[in-house]
Order: C-alpha cells, then sequence, then structure tokens
C-alpha cells in the first residue's frame, strides 16, 4: 500500500486516512498549502482528543501516538514526541499536555 508522501510524521495507508473523507482531506490540504501546519505531525495536528478517541473505538486512527497539548491561547493541537518536548518546527510558548 502506498504511504502518504508529504514531509510530516503522520502516515497513511492509503492516499486519504481512514478518519476522513477524500473531499474532508482534499480540503485541509489546500488549507495547509497556503497556511501549512505549525509541527510537522500534518493533518493530525488538527484533530481533538475526542475526535481521535472515537477513530481509535472505530480502528479508524493511523496515528494513535498523536498527543494533544495547548498552546498559551488555549489552541489545541495534535502533537508527537515525548510529553515535555513536542517534535514542533516551532515550539509552542506556554503549551501545556491536556
Amino acid at each position: 500500500m502506498k504511504l502518504y508522501s508529504d514531509p510530516f510524521i503522520t502516515k497513511f495507508k492509503g492516499d486519504v486516512p481512514r478518519c476522513a473523507s477524500a473531499k474532508q482531506y482534499g480540503t485541509w490540504k489546500l488549507a495547509a498549502y497556503q497556511y501549512p501546519p505549525a509541527s510537522k505531525v500534518g493533518f493530525c495536528e488538527d484533530c481533538t482528543p475526542e475526535y481521535q478517541a472515537e477513530m481509535i473505538e472505530q480502528a479508524r486512527c493511523e496515528n494513535p501516538h498523536v498527543w494533544f497539548c495547548k498552546d498559551k491561547d488555549g489552541l489545541e493541537y495534535g502533537t508527537v514526541g515525548n510529553k515535555t518536548t513536542p517534535q514542533t518546527t516551532k515550539k509552542p510558548k506556554g503549551g501545556k499536555n491536556v
């Protein structure tokens, strides 16, 4: 099976992640080219803990290693790495675990 080829940490076993429709993923990709994600996580950065839990329960989450934190403004985002040092291109100020 083909892996997602963009330079993000998250990978998918097809052209579209199992947690989204082709239309949802295509819309996200267009937006990501204009406004790149802050981290190298990619698509999963815009997930939520609730949606991730639902997708894990349905066996549709392909990256359950993504965890979530909040920046100083309360914006929640997905990341990878250890929970004290998220792997991001720009470390969020005041980021904390959710």
